[in-house]
């Protein structure tokens, strides 16, 4: 899926909105109004789809047992094999389907074990349910959410979700953000995932990213990520001189030199804070306002 899909959502009377105006979906059928596909939750009891047709998009339903520490629907506790045996009731065989594993949204206001039980839940069902989707569903594709209390946590969420095999990802918990300009800045984040080697021109958007917190897999893709773009900027035998602490060139000065085709110097290397402040006073150049006194 390499150009942006359209899904129209609807919700318990199998309707979307349109023009302040409530269209049955089989309504907006060949009446110009063109989604991609559609989008439901399991959390409504809709019909079965009998067009095999027109994509689906299947939604786990989070949003409706959000408050609830452990998740249920219908009265039925909720995870990846109940997922799929509800997927299963609704599709066609041959209709293009994405199907989204069990998720539980994450908020602040909850307390320390609800959080960290809602991160192990969403972990578990993601991986099992990828599993039983190869087997279960596999005419579908797969999606797994990844959730977070700040825009880095959904970044490694995503990461690890890749690492597992997923190759679509949602962000959860964006209807409770409610600001369009907020969740765009936090998808446009997840999708260029760390920043790598910045221009001097170039305006960041704060990211809340340590480097001290990457996983292994993180940070071994940082790295390539990082290496690709200098060697795309900078001539054969060019100096990369690095002012930052080791975990922003581990694992970086090695690939770089190992063709001799470039030098790195890290003259902040071994020095205490206050000797690295002195450093760059030192030796970064330093501009003073000019003033004109008319």
């Amino acid at each position: 899926m390499n150009t942006p899909r359209f899904f129209a959502a609807f919700g318990k009377g199998d309707f979307i909105k349109y023009q302040g105006k409530r269209l049955g979906f089989w309504d907006v059928i060949g009446s110009g109004i063109t989604p991609y596909g559609y989008i439901y939750s399991l959390a409504y009891q809709h019909a079965v789809f009998p067009d095999p047709t027109i994509p689906l998009f299947g939604d786990c339903g989070a949003w409706t047992y959000r408050k609830q520490d452990t998740p249920t629907l219908f009265q039925d506790i909720v995870d990846a094999q109940w997922a799929i045996r509800s997927y299963q009731k609704r599709l066609h065989p041959n209709q293009e389907t994405y199907v989204t594993a069990p998720d539980h949204i994450l908020f602040a206001n909850l307390s320390r074990c609800q959080r960290e039980a809602r991160r192990e839940f969403n972990w578990i069902n993601a991986r099992n349910f990828l599993e039983l989707a190869k087997t279960q569903l596999p005419h579908t594709t797969p999606v797994a959410v990844a959730h977070g209390l700040s825009v880095c946590e959904r970044i490694r969420a995503a990461l690890d979700l890749i690492k597992l095999g997923y190759k679509l990802i949602g962000l959860g918990g964006l209807a409770t953000i409610g600001n369009v300009s907020h969740a765009l800045t936090i998808i446009q984040t997840v999708a260029n995932q760390l920043h790598g080697v910045v221009h001097p021109q170039q305006i960041l958007e704060p990211y809340e990213c340590n480097p001290y917190k990457l996983t292994p897999f993180q940070r071994h893709a940082w790295c390539n990520k990082l290496i690709n773009q200098l060697r795309a900027i900078a001539p054969l035998g060019a100096e990369f001189v690095i002012l930052g602490g080791r975990q922003y060139y581990a694992g970086i000065i090695e690939p770089l030199e190992a063709a001799q085709l470039y030098t790195v110097t890290t003259p902040l290397a071994g020095l205490a804070i206050g000797r690295k402040m002195h450093w760059l006073k030192v030796n970064t150049p330093s501009f003073r306002q000019l003033s004109l006194g008319i």
